[in-house]
């Protein structure tokens, strides 16, 4: 080395702390921004007024089923005529009266067993199972977006974190989401549950020991389901390097499970005629593997939508798809990675 003559400094910063304190630094960020947001606060409040939009709706058909039940139609005989050597009867005709009150208040029995505990969680779950799974591609997908549209990612990693921070950050972020949200939204069912559905008539059952077990499992399992769409929203994201790659994309797939992905099946069916091989199209796709997680552990003992969640192309075991969905959600995480690992921080 030359004297006098200070060589630069080309090793890269190094983040202060350690690696797992500063990563929770990063996940508190990723949380702030979802909280502190205006998208943040408009996706929440869509989710919230929608399920009690749902629940208005159920109540007003119970209003309605009500009505019905004070419809009544009374048919009486029609009298003979007098004849001129017998004298009029006396007395009123006999009636018949018909009543659909039987048939309605089993309506109504439904409608407010559906929005009574634990039922109303059931509801919800199935509520969120759809619009949760749309707000969470849109919050995801705008979340990674943004990093790369106004430059966070370079900022950070100028300053001493790494790529795998920035990715376990974003992933941790959105485990918490997941968990919060499903969990917000069957609370705000179990207070409908216990409050507007017993004003109704219905009645809250005694729950075994095994049945809170199956709530905590159901819960866990909806986390699972939001958390891995939003692993679609994070790949697509990193690989358009764009919100609108986030959230069309991984809407676009959610869309296709949901509506093309069944009509292909029936006409897979309906050409091959070989059932047990074209009912097996959906078992690649990660939506029917949850949905049959999500079956396994809410069939019994309390019914939350499991014993009625098969149908023609039920196929998937509940541990198959577990492995499944697990697989796809390392498969999102890694590509992720590396395509954070093999692109120049400037672009």
């Amino acid at each position: 080395m030359t004297p006098g003559i200070t060589q630069p400094n080309t090793a890269a910063p190094v983040a202060s702390g350690d690696w797992l304190a500063h990563t929770w630094r990063l996940v508190s960020w990723n949380l702030r921004l979802a909280r502190r947001r205006l998208m943040g606060k408009i996706l929440l409040s869509m989710l919230v007024v929608g399920f009690l939009g749902l629940v208005g709706i159920l109540v007003l058909g119970y209003e309605f089923t009500s009505a019905t039940t004070t419809s009544s139609t009374t048919f009486c005989a029609t009298p003979a005529p007098a004849s001129s050597d017998q004298p009029p009867p006396s007395g009123s005709q006999p009636c018949t009266t018909t009543s659909t009150t039987t048939a309605a208040s089993q309506g109504q029995q439904e409608i407010a067993q559906l929005l009574t505990f634990p039922d109303a969680l059931m509801l919800a779950g199935s509520y969120l199972t759809f619009m949760g799974l749309i707000l969470i591609c849109v919050l995801a997908g705008a979340q990674v977006g943004n990093e790369y549209g106004n430059g966070t990612h370079r900022l950070a990693l100028s300053r001493g974190a790494s790529r795998a921070q920035l990715l376990v950050a974003q992933v941790i972020a959105f485990v918490i989401l997941a968990l919060a949200a499903s969990l917000g939204l069957l609370i705000l069912g179990t207070l409908v549950g216990v409050s507007l559905g017993p004003l109704l008539g219905g009645n809250i059952p005694a729950i075994p020991a095994d049945g809170w077990v199956e709530m905590l499992g159901f819960w866990l399992v909806l986390a699972f389901k939001l958390f891995a769409y939003a692993l679609i929203a994070l790949f697509l994201a990193t690989a358009g390097r764009s919100t609108a790659a986030g959230i069309a994309g991984s809407l676009g797939y959610f869309l296709f499970e949901t509506v093309a992905l069944p009509i292909i099946i029936s006409i897979a069916l309906a050409l091959s005629g070989l059932q047990s091989g074209a009912a097996h199209i959906q078992d690649v796709f990660i939506g029917p593997n949850l949905n049959a997680v999500l079956a396994g552990v809410s069939g019994s003992p309390l019914d939350l939508g499991g014993r009625n969640a098969g149908g023609p192309f039920d196929t998937i075991a509940p541990f198959q798809g577990l492995v499944v969905s697990i697989l796809y959600c390392l498969a999102f995480i890694g590509l992720s990675y590396w395509m954070m690992r093999s692109r120049d921080v400037t672009h």
